[in-house]
């Protein structure tokens, strides 16, 4: 699966996340945002448990009805299992999770006031573990350094997640967004580089190609010091207007 598809249908399914928050009704953001994961997450994780050779199939609708109010449990140990991967904790993309799930649950089980800063940061949140599954689900079940590519992958889905194409624009492949925000000036000659070798090593890693893990340590260090960089800011990557030309 190609990075432009993973993109898109990521950003088809927040949609309507992102249009109630920019409509003010940001309770009914966070809500839509997380019921988008959780549809998501039951996909990939159950789809592969379904495919796990040696599962019982009651076993399998035994996990998914136990878990049924319990997302954690999707994620953590379960999710663990189908993907073959850990989902390590204490790292952004759990913690973000947790802040999330946290947001998520004032909003179904008080009446306490959410704000547009809220909102966003759980459908910022969302879009940085719908890129993380996509690609996780792709894994081959033989790579050998299981806690390297995952922590590859959840900082490679939160860089993915940094990217805004403004409404209307063609899908593009996020390499041509990243050479994109660096004619705009949003992007160093060497960040873009750095990002440039991060989605030619994840297509790699989804493909079932190795990656050295001299090189995959280096580029986890990179993507690393740059999201410290990038906290909290969008990559304009909509087209310039020479592109446009073109």
């Amino acid at each position: 699966m190609s990075d432009i598809d993973d993109y898109f249908s990521v950003e088809s399914l927040i949609n309507i996340a992102d249009e109630l928050a920019s409509h003010g009704h940001y309770r009914a953001a966070v809500m839509e945002a997380m019921t988008a994961l959780e549809e998501r997450v039951n996909d990939v994780v159950f789809l592969s448990l379904e495919r796990r050779r040696g599962l019982p199939t009651n076993l399998v609708k035994w996990l998914k009805d136990k878990t049924k109010y319990n997302f954690d449990e999707k994620l953590q140990p379960i999710g663990e299992f189908a993907l073959g991967r850990p989902i390590s904790k204490g790292e952004t993309l759990w913690n973000n999770y947790k802040k999330a799930r946290n947001l998520r649950n004032k909003v179904s089980h008080t009446a306490q006031w959410i704000g547009e800063t809220d909102a966003r940061f759980v459908i910022q949140t969302v879009r940085e573990w719908l890129h993380f599954l996509e690609s996780a689900k792709y894994v081959h079940k033989s790579d050998r350094v299981s806690d390297q590519t995952m922590k590859f992958l959840s900082m490679y889905a939160i860089l993915v997640s940094r990217f805004n194409l403004s409404k209307g624009s063609k899908p593009i492949p996020i390499s041509i967004a990243v050479r994109n925000a660096q004619k705009r000036g949003c992007l160093s000659a060497e960040a873009a580089q750095v990002m440039l070798t991060a989605v030619d090593y994840r297509n790699k890693i989804t493909h079932g190609q190795d990656v050295p893990s001299d090189q995959l340590r280096t580029v986890i260090r990179e993507l690393k010091e740059l999201l410290s960089r990038l906290k909290g800011f969008e990559i304009d990557a909509s087209p310039t207007f020479e592109n446009e030309q073109d």
